[in-house]
């Protein structure tokens, strides 16, 4: 088992941002629904509402517009939301690239094996369960 550099940014409002709450991002930016992205993410619409609003408190501007208008509604990132996004993956491959040698000559010393692919876990990606329907993705 390959470690797995974690980054959690803590705001100095407070507030902290994740690569939960980026997955979260990420899955409303693909699916443009909050029940698609609780899907994908494995979570209750409840439980991503609050994120949503949470995120959304964080922040001057919101991160997520949410569409109530029936079997129309839906939800969107902000551009605010999307940079965001697009910042904090960057973050992560920099520190990862940075730090690849230690982070390997760490693992040697726990005895891992440094060669190992890296996976990252599973609640850090966003990924397509059978149970989100295909016309609710995304919208260009």
């Amino acid at each position: 088992m390959a470690i797995y550099l974690f980054m959690r940014l803590e705001l100095a409002s407070g507030g902290t941002i994740g690569p939960g709450r980026i997955a979260i991002l990420e899955a409303i930016d693909r699916y443009a629904s909050l029940t698609a992205a609780a899907r994908s993410v494995g979570l209750t619409y409840r439980q991503v509402w609050n994120v949503v609003q949470i995120l959304n408190d964080m922040f001057d501007d919101p991160l997520i517009e949410v569409r109530r208008a029936g079997r129309s509604g839906g939800a969107v990132l902000t551009p605010l939301g999307k940079k965001i996004v697009t910042h904090f993956r960057e973050l992560e491959r920099i520190a990862d690239k940075s730090l690849s040698r230690k982070l390997s000559a760490f693992e040697k010393l726990l005895g891992e094996n440094p060669k190992a692919p890296k996976r990252r876990p599973r609640w850090v990606e966003v990924w397509d369960p059978g149970g989100v329907q295909k016309g609710r993705q995304k919208r260009s």
